[in-house]
């Protein structure tokens, strides 16, 4: 719970003068988590809306980024059994994820680099 509070830049102050005193857990941080956690799904449920599937010999997801990388690839999977998701964002930044060990394959096409099953890139934007 705090790891996540704390992604949000603002809150590292109040957790550490949380944290100095011993609280682990208050009102507010229940509170902030919970916002944090709305958010969250809230990105996730955009990014699965606007999401393109392919299927050829693998199921491959598209979807743009709305932040939440991982735990939005993740969910795609869960929800969609897709072998691959690529999250992208409207800078050309992408994550890949990939149930075959291929995401650092692709995206050193891309001059990025990762690790098989999770990876990212960059790609140029044309119009």
């Amino acid at each position: 719970m705090l790891g996540q509070i704390c992604t949000k830049r603002r809150n590292l102050n109040p957790v550490r003068d949380r944290l100095a005193k011993g609280i682990i857990t208050d009102d507010w941080i229940e509170e902030e988590y919970q916002t944090i956690e709305k958010e969250r799904q809230d990105a996730i449920k955009k990014s699965i809306r606007r999401m393109k599937i392919i299927e050829s010999r693998y199921k491959i997801a598209f979807a743009p980024m709305y932040g939440y990388p991982s735990e939005t690839a993740h969910e795609i999977r869960d929800l969609y059994q897709t072998d691959i998701e690529v999250v992208y964002g409207t800078n050309g930044r992408f994550s890949i994820r990939s149930a075959v060990p291929v995401s650092h394959l692709i995206a050193r096409e891309f001059s990025g680099g990762g690790h098989p099953p999770a990876a990212g890139g960059t790609f140029t934007l044309t119009s």
